[in-house]
């Protein structure tokens, strides 16, 4: 028995030494195989790499799959292998062990007094239970900052920060100040002598706070309604018009949370 086992071991040995380092080359890819997954989904790796399956194994497929793995930053380790898929090493297995970045175990908001956390949450990419990415994070980061500028808090700040879970992967964590909101209580008109201001009222995005008008200040609206107002004018033969504007508070300090404000627009007609 041990001269049959000692002639089966030299048999294998021989075999192993009759196959070249680069078997694999122009074999078909029979499957591709992912050890370590833990949250990510079995089935969301093979619905992206099962179209893999049959080529022919190349330099350029492998580089091909790796850009892939890579662009899921799912993984903050990727170790290949190329395992013979049959006995005759005619087709090609691929194993990938990975090592999954951590997951989005808690996600907190703070300090939003004015905005409810389930709108703040529906804006945001990043999940519970998502794996984390960091460019996603600063993505989010600003997406809830141009929220609130939108909502009329010009000032607000939002800063995202991550720590360790107890139970396991991360809290996500964004800290907000939200600020005052500006509302635009008035809007007036100078230098319109051929316009009237009711005219140009209806080519504004802005509108100043009524019943059922919320009045929000928004820059961009602002600048919108600038150029709405040259157009106003360039269609009616003014075509040099320039439009500049006033931006004043009023009694602001009166409400804790807005800040009420006029809006002017100083108009050289041309």
């Amino acid at each position: 028995k041990v001269i049959a086992v000692t002639v089966f071991m030299l048999s294998v040995c021989f075999l192993w030494a009759q196959i070249p380092d680069n078997w694999y080359e122009s074999k078909p890819i029979a499957s591709i195989v992912f050890q370590g997954l833990k949250s990510v989904s079995k089935t969301e790796m093979d619905g992206i790499f099962d179209s893999f399956k049959g080529k022919p194994f190349s330099d350029a497929t492998y580089s091909e799959i790796l850009q892939k793995l890579y662009a899921l930053d799912y993984f903050s380790d990727i170790v290949p292998k190329a395992i013979p898929a049959d006995i005759d090493y005619q087709y090609v297995r691929l194993e990938f062990d990975v090592t999954e970045k951590p997951v989005v175990a808690l996600i907190k908001i703070t300090g939003n007094n004015r905005i409810s956390r389930s709108d703040l949450l529906s804006k945001i990419v990043l999940k519970k239970g998502d794996i984390y990415n960091e460019i996603k994070k600063n993505t989010d980061e600003q997406t809830l900052k141009n929220y609130y500028i939108e909502k009329g808090y010009a000032s607000a700040v939002v800063n995202a920060s991550i720590s360790d879970s107890p139970q396991g992967g991360i809290v996500l964590e964004f800290t907000i100040t939200e600020g005052k909101q500006t509302i635009v209580s008035e809007v007036s008109f100078q230098g319109n002598a051929i316009v009237g201001a009711k005219a140009l009222k209806g080519a504004l995005v802005t509108k100043p706070a009524k019943f059922l008008v919320k009045g929000i200040f928004q820059e961009r609206a602002l600048e919108e309604d600038k150029a709405a107002i040259q157009r106003f004018y360039g269609e009616r033969g003014y075509i040099d018009a320039h439009v500049e504007t006033i931006v004043r508070d009023i009694d602001s300090e009166s409400d804790p949370q807005r800040n009420m404000i006029k809006l002017t627009y100083i108009i050289m007609e041309g």
